[in-house]
């Protein structure tokens, strides 16, 4: 199984100008080393919570297409795709409607049809590729701790930039923020 990332989002959770004041940073002279620390907190926190914050495109590899596929991750907005070796080897694709998202926001699954089975898929590892859109949307529809703790760790981040490599942990109260948000799988 891998979960990959095909198409970051165009926006992050937490603004530039949110974390300079935070950080208490007035100068552009940092913008692109914030800039960075921000879309690395937001994959930590996505890392941690198995949650996506705003809208991309992740591809879930699995090695069977059985009668229903739990997703990994939340919330998941749509399964845009689902690709397939069959028995022969020879890559198939399953059309619209051949599929039905379920489960909502706390167990998210995609299975076939009400009455449908599957094709049978090859039972290799990969041989199934879901491509799913997942995230709460944009910037403005993300929880608000969930923002903090992007806030947080990015500005943790910034006061640790040294190459100490005794770095401090996660914050604890960062760390607390994520926990209430962990998806179970």
């Amino acid at each position: 199984m891998s979960l990959i990332t095909v198409q970051d989002p165009i926006e992050e959770p937490v603004s530039l100008e949110r974390v300079k004041e935070h950080c208490g940073v007035d100068a552009p002279d940092h913008d692109a080393l914030l800039g960075d620390y921000i879309a690395a907190a937001r994959r930590e926190v996505e890392a941690f919570t198995r949650r996506r914050l705003v809208t991309q495109v992740v591809e879930y590899r699995v090695s069977t297409l059985a009668a229903g596929v739990r997703l990994p991750l939340a919330p998941v907005q749509s399964v845009d795709a689902i690709d397939y070796l069959a028995q022969d080897g020879s890559e198939q694709a399953l059309v619209a409607g051949e599929w039905r998202l379920t489960g909502g926001a706390s167990a998210p699954c995609v299975m076939p049809p009400v009455l449908a089975t599957w094709p049978s898929a090859l039972c290799a590892p990969e041989s199934v590729t879901i491509r799913m859109t997942a995230g709460y949307g944009g910037a403005a529809d993300v929880p608000a701790d969930l923002k903090v703790a992007v806030l947080l760790l990015a500005a943790h981040y910034y006061g640790n930039r040294g190459d100490d490599a005794q770095a401090p942990e996660m914050p604890p109260h960062a760390q607390s923020i994520l926990q209430r948000h962990v998806f179970w799988v």
